[in-house]
């Protein structure tokens, strides 16, 4: 073999010992639906005017919603499952004891108690609300945030732990992981996961992995065991074990629904997040930022990632939330002709 041919094989080689220890970018995920429906919604009349819609949470009695229209004294707003009067609103905006300023869209329902849970990402609280008390506890994580120039995270009490989601930090040892957890002195215990290959261009991947972080949904399955994580702007879906947490968290699947685009471009993926002990509910958009569309679709996934059904519904669906024991999809949604309205829907069978 001549020097010429000896260098080039040389580099091939090198080249293929580089990609073979590059992490492997994600790509596109081919996702079939076995199961496509179309489904019917009902205008569920209310006294409530709706501003800026995000999250939608379900008790036995109550629609939950948080709202955060500026200048409104409370954000969040309890409606009648069944008439939709809005019986009470809760959560003072302020900077006393146990007042919010920027509620994140991930709270967390524990079913036996009634109570929701919610992170207040400016002043840095957990804030637990009972439903049938109506009374409000209050818990500070300061002394945890005061420690580095960490980003605003979805972070949840997991009982014997805490638990922080997305985006961790700007830059350290923190910003290696997609999930934090820590003790109930706030000490960090355990790092997992990193963050996906977007591009193997460094400054296209940081872009594309802001875009991720811009709006995104982290929902905890009431059991605690599963965590799903999905993303607004690049539409990518993860879904993690979290059974041997705080210790261990595993990623179970990861997907991509839609290309990644410039930033002009940007296709809009998953609107938002609703799971329960069975299924992960979740409208996809798959719009450019220039049509700005709402997903008119609600995609329905297994915790191990497998579709299961897509749900056609004909509107805009800005939130919304499931029961599957009453066979009910409540929604704020978005027609063309008018103001956000709140509807439902029959759950079809899966």
């Amino acid at each position: 073999m001549n020097t010429r041919h000896l260098t080039i094989a040389t580099l091939i080689l090198l080249t293929s010992c580089n990609v073979k220890d590059n992490k492997e970018k994600l790509r596109v995920t081919p996702v079939s639906f076995p199961k496509t429906v179309n489904i019917d919604y009902q205008e569920l009349p209310t006294d409530y005017l709706m501003g800026l819609p995000q999250n939608m949470t379900l008790t036995e009695k109550y629609i939950i919603l948080l709202d955060r229209l500026h200048g409104q004294k409370h954000s969040l707003h309890a409606l009648d499952r069944d008439s939709g009067k809005l019986e009470f609103e809760f959560l003072t905006k302020g900077n006393g004891p146990c007042e919010i300023s920027l509620i994140s869209f991930d709270n967390f329902l524990q079913p036996d108690s009634q109570k929701i849970q919610y992170y207040d990402m400016n002043h840095k609280q957990f804030l637990y609300f009972d439903i049938n008390s109506r009374t409000i506890d209050c818990r500070s994580t300061l002394r945890l945030w005061n420690k580095d120039k960490i980003w605003p995270i979805a972070f949840f009490d997991m009982g014997t732990y805490y638990m922080g989601a997305g985006r961790i930090a700007e830059k350290g040892e923190w910003s290696k992981s997609r999930i934090v957890t820590f003790n109930k002195s706030f000490d960090p215990i355990g790092f997992h996961e990193e963050e996906p290959v977007l591009s193997y261009n460094d400054e296209e991947n940081k872009k594309l992995i802001e875009h991720m972080f811009y709006m995104y949904f982290c929902k905890i399955r009431p059991d605690k065991k599963r965590m799903v994580f999905a993303s607004f702007l690049t539409g990518i879906m993860e879904i993690y074990n979290l059974e041997s947490a705080p210790d261990s968290i595993r990623i179970i699947k990861r997907m991509l629904l839609t290309p990644l685009m410039k930033e002009e471009d940007n296709i809009h993926g998953f609107e938002d997040a609703y799971v329960t002990d069975k299924y992960i509910y979740a409208p996809h958009s798959g719009k450019t930022r220039k049509e700005l569309n709402l997903a008119q679709n609600i995609k329905v996934f297994d915790w191990n990632g497998e579709p299961i059904i897509e749900m056609n519904v004909g509107i805009g669906i800005r939130c919304f939330a499931v029961d599957e024991k009453r066979r009910k999809i409540y929604a704020v949604a978005l027609p063309e002709d008018k103001e956000y309205i709140l509807i439902t829907m029959d759950l079809p069978e899966i």
